[in-house]
Formats: structure tokens, C-alpha cells, sequence
């Protein structure tokens, strides 16, 4: 971060050349209405032919740029702040050549100076707004001295001889350099005062950003071990009821059981927020692969088999071929699917059916992930807060009382994180549908596909 032009970037500058792109078209429509009226409302003087051409060579830059703007990818920052400094300099020179054929100091357009004075006070250094202030009073005072020195011919406006007054003109050229120079310190010094905020609310941003990047690892590791003691008990009460199942009484059996049980859903718990916390501090392009997402589907399935056999569930599973291999972090898209795929078995009673497809638009350059349960469903009200941190609708928490709440918000941060979008569609008591649109990111892969 530049301390001195903390903002600037290439897409500041950027939205800036289109906002100065926007203003010279605004320019050109007011030279429009200001030569039609000058000419045959007023029925001025002037230099109609070289104010048309100045019109037009306006018009014909403004084109160059906005091109230039949509078709010229982004360049480094120096080129681009040059660049902008050259489009002013050149509309400086065409607002002083339309001064001087539009009526010389009779022309009230020398005050659209001041619109370049602040462009370049929010845009560049102050050293650079002093320098075009002086550009632009050389410039406006040049053509005022050489009219009235009769070495460029005058076009007055009103027939008068006051562009040959010492008097007028020492008044005039004194108000304009004050004028021009007061703008450029009020400018530069809100901007000096304006960056020095920027640069402290970004110093401590980044501040907190440490401390939260440093406080998540903390408790990344702090959660991880938790899970070693749970994962020990959990072991432990499982050997036990199957080893000395027909030893213990039928209570005490049951308790285990449900202490197993417990055990489970706290690790369940603890690996979402694990889950969490990985993707707050993971940095951009960590674990990048190809990848099938078919054979990912595949795979949680497997994983989800116990559940979905131990509850009679009716699995259909609907794989497109055509879906292409992609490129990303397969981990997350390992949770997606996981979230998805057991919330699902999770939340749809016995002898209910699950529906798992996955399809390729080749239109829509996307992978489509869906899939669909005859469980408990999700009310209007509760669809508009299932994808927030900790929220579970009240229907949830009775089918399963343990859960962080976590797991839809995770899935709907890695979506988005992988440039793509989740919608959900249910009916309370009816079922639920999930749908999860991913871009076609990479191609390249040559592997074969899942083939179910």
C-alpha cells in the first residue's frame, strides 16, 4: 500500500477515466447547445469552423477512449496514472484552443478549468495539482496576453474592447490565479487530510486482520486437539459395547450407546468449525487440482452408506458423464457434498428417498450439483435464514437436538468462494431440493469421467 496515495489502484483509476469519459460527453453536449445558441440565438462572432473542429476532435478522443478503456487489458499502475495525466493535459489544451476561438477572456469557460484542478487533487500528489494549476494559468494567460498584443486574432463576444484593457485584464488574471491556486490548496489539503484517515483505517484493519487471522489459528488449534480425548472416548465406549455387550445390563448398554452417540455429534460439531476456521485463514489458491466432481458425489455417497442403510432409505443417484473435470481446491468441494449428502440422509425419516444428480450445461458454461430428500422441509420463514452462522429452524433441532448450526453457512462461503451460487427450494414437512451452479473454471483435465 502506496502511504502517500493509499486509494489508487488500477481499478480506481479506472472507474475514474470512465467518470472523466462520462463528463467530457456531458462537455460535448454543452459546447453543442452553447454553439447553436452562439450562433443563432446570440449571433456571436466567433470561430465557428475551428470550434466545430475542436467539437469533433473531442468527440473523436472521447471514442479513442472509451475503446481503449474495454479493449486494452489492465495496465500497471504508473501507465495508468500517465495515461490519465495525458487525457487531462490534452483537455486542457482543448478547452484553452476553445477559450481563444469562442471569445478569449469574454468566454466564461475558462471556469470548467477547475474541473481538471480537482480531478488531478483527488487523483495525484499535491505537487501535481500545484504544477497544473500553473500549466493552466500559462495557458489561459498566454492566449489572454497574445490577443491582446494582437498576435492571435480576438473573436469577441460582445463587441468590446476589453481584451486590450491593462486594467481589466491585471483584475481578471489576478482573480483567476487566485481562484485557480485557492482551489488547488483547499483540494489537496481535504485530500492530504482525507489519506491520512485512509491510511490509519487501513493500517488498523490489516491490524485486526492479524489478530483475527492469529486468534482463528488459535482456536483452529485448540479445536483440533479437542478432538484427539473425544475420538479416545468415543473408542473406548465403542469397544466396550460391542466386546461386552452380552456382559453388561441393558441400561448401562444404553447409556454407553448414547455416550457414543454424544461423542459423535461433538466431533461432528468440532470438524465444522474446524471446517470454518480452515477456510477464514486458507490462503487464494491453496490445494489446487483437477478434479472430477462425479467421483466426489461417488465417494461421500460411500461414506453416507451407513446412514442411508441403517434408515431404509431409497437412493437414487443420477450422474450426467458429460460433466467436465475442473480446477480448485477439492477440499471444498469434498464439504459441500458432505454437508449436502448427510443433512439429507440426516433429516429424512425411514423409508424416505434421497435423489443425487449432477448435469452440464454446455450453454451456461456450468456444472449443475442437486440434490433432493422427502425429509422434514424447510418453512418460508426458515429459508431465509438456514445459510446464516448458527441457525437452525426449530423442526431441525427436534429431529436432531445436537448441531452448531454451522454446516449451510459453510457450504454457502465455499459456493461462493468457487465463483458459484446454491439455491433451495422445500415445503414444510415435504422435502427439500438444494441446487448448486458451479462455473466450468478449467477444462484441461484429460482424465476419464465418473462413470456410474
Amino acid at each position: 500500500m502506496d502511504k502517500k496515495l493509499p486509494f489508487l489502484n488500477p481499478e480506481f483509476l479506472k472507474n475514474r477515466i470512465l467518470w472523466s469519459i462520462n463528463l467530457r460527453w456531458l462537455a460535448i453536449l454543452g459546447v453543442s447547445v452553447a454553439v447553436l445558441s452562439a450562433r443563432y440565438l446570440f449571433e456571436f462572432s466567433i470561430h465557428y469552423t475551428a470550434v466545430s473542429y475542436i467539437w469533433i476532435a473531442l468527440i473523436a478522443l472521447n471514442i479513442l477512449y472509451s475503446f481503449l478503456l474495454r479493449g486494452v487489458p489492465g495496465l500497471d499502475l504508473n501507465w495508468e496514472l500517465r495515461i490519465i495525466y495525458l487525457q487531462i493535459f490534452v483537455d486542457l489544451i482543448l478547452l484553452t484552443l476553445l477559450i481563444h476561438f469562442g471569445g478569449g477572456l469574454e468566454n466564461p469557460f475558462y471556469l470548467f478549468y477547475v474541473f481538471h484542478l480537482l480531478l488531478t487533487a483527488i487523483i495525484f500528489p499535491p505537487v501535481v495539482s500545484y504544477i497544473t494549476a500553473s500549466i493552466i494559468y500559462l495557458l489561459f494567460g498566454g492566449i489572454v496576453y497574445l490577443e491582446a498584443v494582437g498576435k492571435l486574432p480576438h473573436y469577441g463576444l460582445y463587441g468590446t474592447q476589453c481584451y486590450k484593457n491593462v486594467t481589466h485584464i491585471a483584475v481578471l488574471m489576478g482573480v483567476f490565479a487566485v481562484a485557480n491556486f485557492v482551489t488547488v490548496y483547499i483540494s489537496v489539503t481535504f485530500m492530504s487530510a482525507y489519506r491520512k484517515v485512509k491510511v490509519a483505517i487501513d493500517e488498523k484493519n490489516d491490524e485486526l486482520e492479524r489478530r483475527n487471522i492469529e486468534n482463528t489459528k488459535f482456536f483452529n488449534f485448540a479445536s483440533h486437539e479437542l478432538k484427539s480425548p473425544i475420538i479416545a472416548i468415543k473408542s473406548t465406549l465403542d469397544a466396550i459395547v460391542v466386546n461386552f455387550e452380552t456382559q453388561i445390563p441393558e441400561s448401562v448398554h444404553k447409556l454407553l450407546k448414547r455416550s457414543s452417540d454424544r461423542s459423535s455429534q461433538m466431533l461432528s460439531m468440532i470438524t465444522e468449525i474446524l471446517d470454518i476456521s480452515r477456510k477464514q485463514i486458507k490462503a487464494k489458491g491453496d490445494d489446487i487440482s483437477v478434479f472430477s466432481i462425479n467421483d466426489i458425489i461417488i465417494q461421500v455417497v460411500q461414506n453416507a452408506n451407513s446412514i442411508v442403510q441403517s434408515k431404509d432409505l431409497h437412493l437414487n443417484l443420477k450422474l450426467d458423464a458429460k460433466v467436465p473435470r475442473i480446477s480448485g481446491t477439492k477440499y471444498d468441494y469434498v464439504q459441500i457434498f458432505n454437508n449436502l449428502i448427510f443433512n439429507a440422509a440426516y433429516y429424512t425419516g425411514e423409508n424416505g428417498s434421497i435423489s443425487i444428480e449432477s448435469a452440464f450445461n454446455p450453454n451456461l458454461e456450468e456444472i449443475i450439483f442437486k440434490v433432493s430428500d422427502t425429509g422434514i422441509g424447510i418453512s418460508d420463514e426458515d429459508k431465509k435464514k438456514i445459510f446464516s452462522e448458527f441457525y437452525r429452524a426449530e423442526n431441525a433441532k427436534k429431529t436432531m437436538r445436537f448441531g452448531t448450526g454451522l454446516g449451510l453457512s459453510l457450504v454457502k462461503q465455499l459456493v461462493e468462494a468457487n465463483f458459484g451460487r446454491i439455491e433451495v427450494q422445500s415445503e414444510l414437512g415435504k422435502g427439500s431440493t438444494f441446487s448448486v451452479h458451479f462455473p466450468v473454471i478449467d477444462e484441461s483435465g484429460d482424465g476419464p469421467e465418473a462413470e456410474v
